[in-house]
């Protein structure tokens, strides 16, 4: 009888899973955020008077696109994924200014990656499901 590995080790990788690519094809969408500030204060809580009307706001979008091409490279799975964001910046910190809003484009980003699994899989009790790791 083969014993348990001991608590804190693992079988396999030790992301669990999250670094498994999705089967092959062109992945695409989009992803937003916003984000929102208008109180500064110090160690105590209490409001800086010079930022005391402050306000700032932000708004950040990304379209993007993720291929997984057929075929393997030493085993494994790769994906080629690009993302480009932009956003619009709006507010002001001191009293007396006026609000000033930006629009931007962020820097591109481009991502290779590369992923084997060596468990064994076996199916899933879901019927049409991928089968498990």
């Amino acid at each position: 009888m083969k014993a348990p590995p001991p608590p804190g080790s693992h079988r396999g990788g030790i992301d669990i899973r999250s670094a498994l690519l999705p089967p092959p094809g062109l992945y695409g969408g989009a992803f937003a955020l916003a984000a929102e500030a208008y109180n500064f204060v110090d160690g105590k809580g209490n409001t800086i008077p010079a930022l005391e009307t402050m306000h700032l706001f932000k708004e950040v979008g990304a379209p993007f696109l993720f291929n997984v091409p057929k075929g393997k490279v030493l085993g494994g799975s790769v994906g080629i994924g690009a993302l480009v964001p932009f956003g619009n910046s709006c507010g002001h910190l001191f009293i007396g200014e006026n609000n000033e809003c930006m629009v931007t484009l962020g820097d591109p980003y481009v991502e290779f990656d590369w992923s084997r699994s060596w468990a064994k899989p076996r199916p899933s009790k879901v019927r049409g499901a991928y089968p498990i790791m």
